[in-house]
């Protein structure tokens, strides 16, 4: 695994590979076999928190590298089964649904100020979530509440920033092309 770190860009398949080795170990009976080996009787630690502690270290290693992305880190993740899992990826999704409802907040705020701006309010809303959001989908997958929910209130911005334009130019009773502002 340290290979994938010693180039200039890290070699995922090596990651990938590496990460999902050691994380079979520590899923294992011999993990817990090898500590106790190890360790006096005094010392009580679970697979879940030696795999925690295993993926912290990568994660700390990228971020310290800044060789490899983080999300390419999580999809890495997302394709390997382990017991810590959710315990390891919920800092990973909560992140990125804080930031999706800043967004939302902040495009119903301007929008709110600017009804006749709101068709581009809502297009640059979808333009900086749509990466969260499939990042969230490959974490939690589609049919997961939390990912439909944020999925739901971006979408409802969204169409509440249409409706706000459309009534705007309707109460000036302005001759705007409405698909005109969609595609500029």
């Amino acid at each position: 695994m340290l290979r994938a770190f010693g180039k200039t860009v890290v070699d995922n398949s090596l990651l990938y590979a590496g990460i999902g080795l050691k994380i079979q170990f520590l899923e294992s009976d011999f993990a817990l076999k090898y500590k106790a080996d190890i360790t006096d009787t005094t010392y009580k630690i679970s697979k879940d928190d030696l795999q925690l502690l295993f993926l912290h270290e990568i994660e700390r290693e990228i971020q310290k590298n800044k060789k490899c992305k983080e999300s390419d880190f999580i999809d890495l993740l997302g394709n390997i089964d382990f017991t810590a899992k959710p315990e390891f990826l919920k800092g990973f999704v909560q992140k990125p649904i804080e930031q999706i409802e800043k967004l939302i907040e902040d495009a119903k705020n301007r929008h709110k100020a600017n009804k006749a701006n709101a068709v581009n309010i809502g297009k640059i809303l979808y333009d900086k979530t749509s990466e969260k959001l499939k990042q969230l989908k490959s974490l939690l997958g589609e049919s997961n509440v939390k990912y439909s929910s944020i999925t739901d209130k971006v979408a409802g911005e969204i169409l509440q920033c249409s409706i706000d334009s459309f009534n705007h130019f309707q109460e000036i009773e302005s001759d705007t092309d409405y698909f005109e502002n969609l595609y500029n």
